[in-house]
């Protein structure tokens, strides 16, 4: 039974001293966790994996509700502002019925994992048709996205977030690299800019259409513990709640996909005890997230088997 009276805050990865390989050493001292997925899964209480699919649909239907009042407001804009405040007024509209559009797809992706409810026609029914109102293909979704969680932060089988290797980039051998390998004019931050703002804007659809993508292990070192552990939570701070804390419980996600949001953020403070020195919480501004993943996270190596990312 695991003991209710623990902290209730997230916080970033621990300082816990890890235990040492005497065998193999990593790169940068580091240590591959070591616990069993039966350890982290009894750690959780048994309710915080219950489906309910009232609860779950009360959930979409507040979603749905919110979305349909912004829509209609949006209908009386040009009708009662004066042109002054109309702009104003349609950006604030798209950021907020985005927000929760998304917010929306998140109960559709958790019918893909059959977080919905205890009952796989009514998962795959309202996935299905969520998704397809989103312009979101639900079964190609949900059978590639499930092999991402299967393989999360494997270098050969995971779907997502696979890194370019240095090979694969034409970077000079490791013992002949005297510089990152990238131009003055790549590195001005105006072109950074430039290149986040098309990767937030096209990356997706890219990635539905093409199946373009952007620390792993390699087959040896992986194993589905160890690949979940890569998962990172971060808060979005007002917009978590209307996102259904995926963000901030991700690791747990990635642990137990078929776990409703709902309790995630419970199980979370579970997960982070057993995980303890594993667990990874970033509170970095997301945009201030963005520019650093894109300058500090360009490739990794082609030798060795837990890897990670360099600039």
């Amino acid at each position: 039974m695991a003991d209710p009276n623990v902290e209730t805050k997230l916080s970033h990865r621990q300082t816990a001293e890890p235990k040492v390989d005497k065998v193999t050493k990593f790169e940068r001292g580091y240590v591959p966790p070591d616990f069993s997925f039966k350890e982290l899964r009894e750690a959780i209480p048994p309710h915080c994996f219950e489906r309910n699919t009232w609860r779950s649909a009360g959930y979409m239907v507040k979603d749905l509700g919110i979305i349909a009042v912004l829509v209609y407001a949006a209908t009386l804009i040009d009708v009662y502002l004066p042109q002054t405040l109309r702009f104003v007024a349609w950006l604030v509209y798209w950021f907020f019925c985005g927000a929760f559009a998304t917010g929306l797809w998140v109960i559709a992706h958790e019918c893909g994992h059959q977080a919905f409810s205890p009952h796989k026609f009514i998962n795959n029914t309202v996935g299905f048709i969520l998704h397809t109102a989103l312009l979101v293909p639900y079964h190609s979704w949900r059978i590639t996205h499930a092999k991402h969680h299967h393989y999360t932060a494997h270098m050969d089988n995971d779907q997502v977030f696979v890194p370019k290797t240095r090979k694969a980039l034409g970077l000079p051998q490791k013992d002949k690299d005297h510089d990152d390998g990238t131009s003055v004019f790549e590195e001005a931050p105006l072109v950074t800019l430039m290149m986040l703002i098309l990767q937030q804007l096209f990356g997706w659809p890219l990635y539905l259409i093409i199946n373009a993508s952007g620390q792993v292990y390699k087959d040896q070192e992986w194993n589905f513990v160890r690949g979940a552990a890569c998962t990172v939570d971060r808060h979005f701070g007002f917009l978590d709640s209307i996102f259904h804390r995926i963000s901030s419980t991700h690791v747990a996600h990635h642990y137990f996909s078929a776990m409703p949001h709902y309790h995630a953020e419970e199980a979370t403070i579970y997960v982070k005890k057993v995980l303890g020195s594993h667990y990874i919480f970033d509170d970095t501004p997301i945009f201030k997230a963005l520019w650093r993943s894109y300058n500090q996270c360009r490739f990794i190596e082609d030798e060795g088997e837990v890897i990670f990312y360099k600039n």
